[in-house]
Order: structure tokens, then C-alpha cells, then sequence
């Protein structure tokens, strides 16, 4: 497996995580190869070129990268040094099979992808063409869509993807072996004990009235005294433009402290010190920085309304299926998204959540009064959600799928080494 950052620092890389330990528990051996970096471009040079978690070879190269701010030529050539690194690491583990995740990780098939070696699956965690547009030349995002269909039309065996979208148009590319593999979780992940809960939730509601920028609640045990006096509406995740941050601030502070909502906001982005800095400034709203992957069921248990909204607006954001669903639904939580997306129509299909216009911060206000009003509305909404993730937007559902695919590759490579 290959990854663009690191996986285990400075949180777990959930998605491949999930797609590793399974294929192991199947019988495969796997190695992963990633680069020694945040997905901020902060190198990593600390940690060690090998390690092993949870019976998982984790291979690291080294390559630092200019700020976004730097010269984009410097960028490129920093970004193929490094590629030509992984394809070197890569071709050291002796694979069978190489699963890229990301897009940008293709680029060391130009460095070490040969017609006849190992099978090539391609896992695409989001449209990336599309999600670039907005940052880089047009020029450029046509190239990285162009270099995309070249490399899936003439090197890949086998594509995975996220959303239906996104599988329709790599399989139209002429792949034969392909899955939709959602990023569900495991339910057990959010099995938590009551009291761990609720010490979480006194602990957030205390952090609130404290404004606290950051906290550990792990071990929190308090009382129940108050607890189901506050509505906590939660958002952990990318801190960047189009996803409905800014007009979700105006909404909470518009909201008098008597109203008991209380906002949690982690994650990190490009927008990360703007909120942070707005946020000091509302009383019933704080940041709680960058979540480990371990601590997201917690907090998400500990809520009483997930937040997500996607600017439907951006090609890559109207066809997303966010892990804020998921998670929402594994925890048995409410969630708010935006109309016009992919994700809004699994909402209203499961009856799992509330659907708002993106950008309405009039509406957005209308309906978190309307869930701290309501408990037993968002509580039959949570109800929902979950049953639908014990149906079948589970991890257990989702890998088997990644299994068989694995099995019809693993067929493949014993007729080729047969022959």
C-alpha cells in the first residue's frame, strides 16, 4: 500500500488503516510505503524509516517541500524527487499487489510501473481533478485529469473509489475489476461505555464555559449532574473554504448563551487560524485542534448533532461522501448537511438527519433551535441513522467487498505465476 503522508502521525490514516488490517486478517502480508510528512507539507524527518503497527510494515522516505506559497515549479520537481523515492521503497518490498491510495501517489508509477509486474489497484479517496480546480492553473488541473485517465486506462488492474461518480468515471476508462467501498466504521469503534460518555460530555461542557483551546478526554469521569443540560453540535475535520465553517459561526453566535448550544470545532486547514481567532470572540464556541483518529467515536458519541456541510457549488464537494455521514450514523447522531450534494440524499433516504441550503445562515439557526427543542426528534433521527449503519453502511459490509476484489487479484497472480 502507498500513501502520500504519513500514516500514523499525526493521526491514523482511518480509510487505509481499515483496508490494511482486513486484507491481513484474509491471509495477505502488508506493507505500507509512505512519505514522511503532514498532509500540511511538515516534514516528518523525526520518525523512524521503519516501524510496524498493529502487525503492518510501515515503510517511510524522506523528502521535504516547499510552503504552498513557493514557487509551484520547485513544488513539482520536490513532489517527483520524492515519488522517485517511493517507487525505489516500493520495488524493495517485492509486492504483488500495489495499492495507491490518492491520486498524487501515481506519480511513482512513472518511476517504477512496468506492463507484466505487480497488479496496480487504484484506491481515488476523492475526484481530485476536480477538487484542484479552484486552487491551481486551469492549465494544470486539466493535466493532473489527463495524467489520471493515462495512467488508470493503461496501467491499472483494479479501481476502488468513494462515491458512485467517481466509480462511473474511472470504470468508463475500460477498468474490468472495480468497487465501490465506502468509508464506513466499525460499529465497534463506537461501543463506548455510558460513563466514558458522559465524562466527555462534562468535560467538553466544562471546556466550554472555561474556553479552553484544547483538551484531553480520554480518562474524563464526572458526574452526570447537568449533562443533558447542553446541546453540543460538532464539527472535526478539514478546517478550509466551501464547507460552510464561517456561516456556521455567524449562526452560534447569534444564539444567546441561555440557548445551552454549545459549538466544538477540531481538525486543521487553511482556514484553521481565522476560526480559531473568530471564535474567541463567541462565548458558547471553542476549538479543540487537531483529533486523533482514536478519539473521533468518543467526541462524536459525546455530541448531540454532527455538523457537515459541503458547498455543492464545487464539482468534487457535490459528489462526496463524507466520513462526517458515517461517523454521524455509527454513533447514532443527527446530522446537518447541505442540499444539492450526494450525501444530503442519503440523509433524507435514512431519515438520518436535517437537509439545509448551503450558506442559509437564517435556516441553519431555525434548525439547531429546532433539534435543541426537539430531543426526541433528533433522537429518532440518531435512531435512524443508526439502524442504517447496522444494515449495511458498516466497515464489516465494506470489506468484504475489498476482500472478493482482493481474491479475483490474488486468482490472477496464481494463474500468472503458474504459467
Amino acid at each position: 500500500m502507498v500513501l502520500g503522508d504519513d500514516f500514523l502521525f499525526p493521526y491514523l490514516d482511518d480509510r487505509v488503516f481499515r483496508e490494511a488490517v482486513t486484507l491481513k486478517r484474509e491471509g495477505w502480508e502488508v506493507s505500507l510505503v509512505c512519505w514522511a510528512r503532514t498532509i500540511t507539507n511538515r516534514s516528518l524527518d523525526h520518525l523512524p524509516p521503519v516501524t510496524e503497527y498493529k502487525g503492518i510494515q510501515v515503510h517511510r522516505i524522506y523528502q521535504n517541500i516547499s510552503p504552498t506559497k513557493s514557487m509551484l515549479i520547485i513544488r513539482i520537481i520536490q513532489h517527483l524527487k520524492g515519488m522517485r523515492k517511493m517507487a525505489k521503497k516500493i520495488k524493495e518490498t517485492k509486492p504483488d499487489v500495489i495499492h495507491y491510495n490518492d491520486f498524487n501517489t501515481l506519480f511513482s508509477i512513472v518511476f517504477g510501473g512496468k506492463k507484466g509486474g505487480p497488479k496496480i489497484l487504484y484506491d481515488s479517496h476523492e475526484d481530485y481533478p476536480s477538487m484542484i480546480k479552484s486552487a491551481v492553473p486551469h492549465t494544470l488541473a486539466k493535466i493532473a485529469a489527463r495524467f489520471e485517465r493515462y495512467i488508470v486506462k493503461n496501467h491499472a488492474d483494479a479501481v476502488i473509489t468513494v462515491s458512485p461518480p467517481i466509480l462511473k468515471r474511472l470504470t468508463k476508462l475500460g477498468i474490468k475489476k472495480s468497487e465501490l467501498i465506502l468509508n464506513c466504521k466499525d460499529l465497534k469503534d463506537y461501543d463506548i461505555p455510558r460513563d466514558r460518555i458522559i465524562g466527555a460530555r462534562k468535560k467538553l461542557i466544562h471546556s466550554a464555559d472555561t474556553k479552553a483551546s484544547e483538551i484531553g478526554i480520554s480518562n474524563a469521569h464526572s458526574g452526570v449532574d447537568d449533562v443533558d443540560s447542553k446541546f453540543i453540535l460538532l464539527y472535526i475535520g478539514s478546517l478550509g473554504e466551501n464547507r460552510g465553517l464561517r456561516e456556521l459561526l455567524a449562526a452560534v453566535k447569534s444564539l444567546d448563551a441561555k440557548e445551552n448550544v454549545i459549538l466544538v470545532i477540531g481538525g486543521h486547514g487553511s482556514i484553521q487560524d481565522e476560526l480559531k481567532a473568530a471564535m474567541e470572540d463567541i462565548e458558547n464556541a471553542f476549538f479543540i485542534g487537531e483529533v486523533s483518529t482514536h478519539d473521533v467515536p468518543l467526541y462524536t458519541k459525546a455530541c448531540d448533532c454532527v455538523f457537515m456541510m459541503m458547498n455543492p457549488k464545487e464539482e468534487w464537494h457535490k459528489i462526496a461522501m463524507p466520513n462526517k455521514l458515517f461517523e454521524a450514523m455509527a454513533a447514532g447522531k443527527p446530522i446537518i448537511a447541505s442540499s444539492g450534494t450526494l450525501y444530503a440524499g442519503v440523509v433524507k433516504k435514512e431519515e438520518c438527519g436535517v437537509v439545509v441550503p448551503y450558506g442559509d445562515i437564517h435556516r441553519l439557526i431555525q434548525i439547531v433551535m429546532e433539534l435543541v427543542k426537539n430531543p426526541e426528534l433528533r433522537n429518532k433521527l440518531g435512531e435512524n441513522g443508526l439502524k442504517a449503519a447496522e444494515r449495511g453502511y458498516n466497515w464489516e459490509s465494506q470489506g468484504k467487498k475489498l476482500v472478493g476484489l482482493y481474491q479475483r487479484l490474488g486468482e490472477e497472480i496464481k494463474v500468472n505465476k503458474m504459467s
